[in-house]
Parts: structure tokens; C-alpha cells; sequence
């Protein structure tokens, strides 16, 4: 776990640069990252950016992208804690569903409640995302959970659980 202060808050366009460095540097797409900056969280420590995650808002829903931790970071809590601040700051939003494409942190994001859906169940609003128009392979698992609030969806059977996630304090 982090033994450092770490601060949790809303990026701002000053950030893109650096947000734009832990994606590359994480192999992760840079596509429409950028005009979703508005709902990304980062984490910083003594001025240094050391995370980020982000989120595409489509009405009450909304696709969870672009969570990075810098390499020496990484494996001490700042993905979960990334994640539970985005997840708080879009319960602010209004947000009640909250969706993922991953290849390879299945595991990471079934700790936090998430669970796999077939990706023809995806909501049509998604699809204009660019994750789902070819930034992210075809092979990616897609899955999602609910947030605050939420009424589930006939398309999915959602976990009585999946509503919940830890929060954190100084989360944005």
C-alpha cells in the first residue's frame, strides 16, 4: 500500500500531457481520451501526476477508460483508489451504470464489483464511443456494474452487490 501522500482530484487541460504520457507508457488508446478530459480523476504526489482515470458520460451511464498508474506506482493501491474516485465523482454526475473494455484487468475490476456482459448487450449509447469503434480490440471483455441509485436494465442480471464500492477520502 501507498505510504505517501497521494491527492485525488478533477484533471484540468493543464494535465493532458502528462495523462497523455501514463496512457502511452501503459499501452493504453490515446483515442478520445483527450475530449473526454472533463471527467477524469488523477492522482498526484508532491506536483508529479502518478495516475489517472477517466470516463465517456452518456446520460446516466457512463464507459470507465484510460485508468494508468505510472510503473512505480503501480501494485500498491493507486488503480483502486483511482477507481473509487472516479466511481464517487460520477455518483455526483448523476451516473448510475457504469461500464468497461478491458483486455487484460478483468480481475482487477471484478474486486471493485464489475462483472462481464456480452458485448451485444452493450447500451446503444456506447457504441459512438471510440473505444467501441476500434480503439479497443475486438477481443476485449466488456463489463459493468451499478452505481448509487441504479434500476438494472432487463438486458442484464446484475448482482444485488454490484451497486456498492469502497469510498475513499479526498476523492473528487
Amino acid at each position: 500500500m501507498l505510504n505517501v501522500p497521494i491527492a485525488l482530484r478533477a484533471a484540468t487541460p493543464d494535465d493532458w500531457l502528462d495523462i497523455e504520457a501514463l496512457l502511452k507508457v501503459n499501452h493504453l488508446p490515446l483515442d478520445g481520451a483527450k475530449a473526454h478530459l472533463s471527467s477524469f480523476v488523477v492522482a498526484t504526489m508532491g506536483g508529479r501526476l502518478v495516475g489517472c482515470a477517466g470516463s465517456e458520460v452518456y446520460d446516466n451511464l457512463a464507459l470507465v477508460r484510460s485508468l494508468a498508474v505510472a510503473p512505480d506506482f503501480q501494485h500498491q493501491g493507486l488503480g483502486g483508489a483511482l477507481l473509487a474516485g472516479l466511481l464517487d465523482a460520477s455518483e455526483g454526475r448523476g451516473i448510475n451504470r457504469v461500464y468497461l473494455l478491458t483486455t487484460s484487468a478483468g480481475g482487477f475490476f471484478r474486486r471493485f464489483g464489475f462483472i462481464e456482459f456480452r458485448i451485444e448487450d452493450a447500451p446503444p449509447a456506447l457504441h459512438a464511443s471510440t473505444q467501441f469503434q476500434g480503439a479497443c480490440p475486438a477481443s476485449a471483455a466488456f463489463m459493468g456494474r451499478l452505481l448509487a441509485g441504479a434500476v438494472p436494465e432487463p438486458e442484464h442480471v446484475w448482482p444485488r452487490h454490484s451497486h456498492r464500492h469502497k469510498r475513499i477520502s479526498g476523492a473528487v
